[in-house]
């Protein structure tokens, strides 16, 4: 056993000592395309601004040695402990001194491969290295992390000071030591604040973005840590793209019983590039000048700004003109009394995530639940169920309550278009949005007898001139171009283990032919609704023959007193 342990560590040093060499090698010998020898150029910066970081393109590294650039993406830790080692070797050919001077040399790895999405991240890629692209939306201050401690013992033979670990920095968490080092007894330790050693800490949250965020779902984030010279490299708003190790956040309560061992992830960033700054100075031409001032005398600039705001978006004059003033901002303004009143002008436009897609309390809708039921209620009770079912799950912002159905273990479906074949089918409803409804609401009503209670916001699938592109129509535009809205005529097949029960006013029918020939006639051509006698259910046709099949499957299979008018 122990000759065999032997032979392991063995090849263990020979392998790190192999990328110590090949690393340093690569720092002193790597030439660009111009011949230049790049990295030791890079290194004689580094020293004249007596930095400690030395930054590296991953692709330079992976055309030099694909094995050294692989195991760097495999083995990220270890990598980098040991390219302190190369750095420093790779220093002393420039400036001895300052090599042996520095406790510590950093490499940071800038483009490593092919950016990964947010929604991408999986544990199998936890320990590794990887490069996420986003923007940052939340940075806390800049604050002090203590890597190495120094620690004061009092024993029986008097108090004596030293530092721990004894070598190297801990991590992400601090533990006390068992005994002390120095007398090998235990007993009390106190924090010599003043003589510990500490390093630069910040933690930033990096957003998906926009355009990487799928139709109808919430952004998503992730916790980055920054430290040393990479605190304060961006701020909130900037794209940024990140290097670094994805890790598993330890937290205690995650192993509390009773409850699943579940750990978020977070990203410990080796290196990070501002690719758009949200402000950024400009340098304007002479050119450039001559064709503001010629801009400035067209009389409709101010009309062909605002039409600039979101082209492709039709309409919301009002809104565009907004931003273009809130672009612009506006000129201060000093008072007879002396009062100065500042020119910048900040508008905040709030756009409810709900509002695009918002139904009133009372509307009905189809929902299949977890159990396989198949239920027409109004969508208020349902959100309401759910949302008090799980409150403690239920996020708020502002006025708006959300709830991931994916975060509860919960599966609803619904019925849906589908743009693509213009078909019905049966779509998995990710989350639930309740917030305050508007003062004013809008009626639809199709020349069908179709009615639903939306908001003025509200989103619809309309067919286009030749009912080849079916796309998404605010009710204001459906009514001026006289859009056409697609009515189901078929339901798409359900599961098996969906469709079960129905439930209609109170009664409950298992599912057959009969009630899917009724299913789709109501849903195509059918309204529910309530009276001071009760609740009803209306579905108009052109056919006698299917008046008289509908009647008879309502009086048969869900004891209806049908009428046919």
């Amino acid at each position: 056993m122990d000759e065999e342990a032997a032979v392991m560590l063995g090849e263990k040093g020979e392998e790190a000592l192999d990328i110590r060499l090949r690393l340093s090698e690569f720092l002193r010998t790597y030439r660009d395309r111009g011949g230049e020898l790049k990295y030791v150029e890079r290194i004689k910066e580094m020293v004249s601004l007596s930095s400690r970081s030395l930054v590296v393109d991953w692709t330079d590294l992976y055309l030099y040695d694909t094995r050294l650039a692989q195991e760097l993406l495999r083995n990220p830790e270890e990598f980098l402990e040991r390219a302190s080692e190369a750095i420093r070797d790779a220093v002393r050919t420039v400036d001895y001194e300052y090599a042996e001077t520095v406790d510590k040399f950093f490499l940071r790895i800038r483009g490593v491969g092919k950016a990964r999405r947010l929604r991408e991240l999986r544990s199998d890629l936890v320990g590794k290295m990887i490069m996420v692209e986003g923007i940052l939306v939340r940075a806390t201050p800049v604050k002090q992390m203590l890597v190495r401690a120094k620690l004061r013992h009092r024993g029986p033979e008097g108090e004596h000071e030293f530092y721990w670990p004894p070598e190297g920095e801990m991590h992400e968490e601090f533990e006390l030591p068992a005994v002390c080092p120095v007398c090998n007894r235990g007993g009390s330790f106190k924090l010599v604040a003043d003589e510990s050693t500490y390093v630069d800490w910040q933690k930033v949250v990096i957003q998906e973005k926009p355009e990487e965020i799928p139709p109808g779902q919430l952004p998503r984030s992730i916790e980055v840590i920054l430290l040393r010279d990479l605190v304060d490299q961006a701020r909130p708003g900037d794209r940024v793209t990140v290097t670094g190790v994805l890790k598993i956040k330890a937290s205690s309560s995650a192993l509390r019983r009773a409850r699943p061992p579940v750990f978020d992830l977070y990203i410990d960033a080796n290196y990070i590039e501002v690719s758009q700054k949200v402000l950024e100075e400009v340098a304007i031409t002479k050119e450039d000048e001559e064709r503001i001032k010629e801009l400035a005398r067209d009389p409709w600039i101010r009309q062909r700004i605002v039409a600039s705001i979101a082209p492709a978006i039709y309409g919301h004059w009002d809104i565009k003109e907004a931003i273009a003033l809130a672009l612009f901002g506006g000129v201060p303004k000093h008072l007879r009394d002396g009062t100065r009143v500042r020119g910048d002008i900040h508008v905040l436009l709030i756009g409810d995530p709900g509002t695009a897609k918002s139904l009133t309390y009372s509307e009905h809708i189809l929902v299949i639940d977890e159990n396989g039921l198949i239920d027409i209620r109004p969508i208020g009770e349902l959100v309401d169920e759910y949302m008090e079912r799980f409150k403690d799950r239920v996020v708020i912002r502002g006025e708006t309550e959300h709830l991931l159905l994916e975060n509860i273990g919960v599966d609803l479906y619904t019925i849906a278009i589908s743009p693509r074949t213009h078909r019905p089918e049966v779509k998995r409803v990710k989350a639930l949005i309740r917030h305050r409804a508007p003062r004013r609401i809008v009626v639809l009503k199709t020349r069908h007898g179709r009615k639903a209670l939306i908001t003025r916001d509200h989103s619809l699938m309309g067919l286009d001139e030749s009912a080849s592109i079916l796309a998404a129509v605010k009710p204001y535009d459906a009514l001026r171009k006289n859009v056409r809205l697609p009515a189901l005529r078929s339901l798409a097949p359900f599961r098996k283990k969906i469709a079960v029960y129905m439930e209609i006013g109170g009664r409950t029918a298992r599912l057959s032919e009969d009630l899917g020939y009724l299913i789709g006639f109501l849903l195509g051509n059918g309204t529910l609704g309530r009276d001071p006698f009760g609740e009803y259910m209306e579905i108009k046709t052109a056919s006698l023959k299917a008046a008289r099949r509908l009647a008879w499957i309502a009086r048969h299979r869900l004891s209806m007193h049908p009428e046919i008018h």
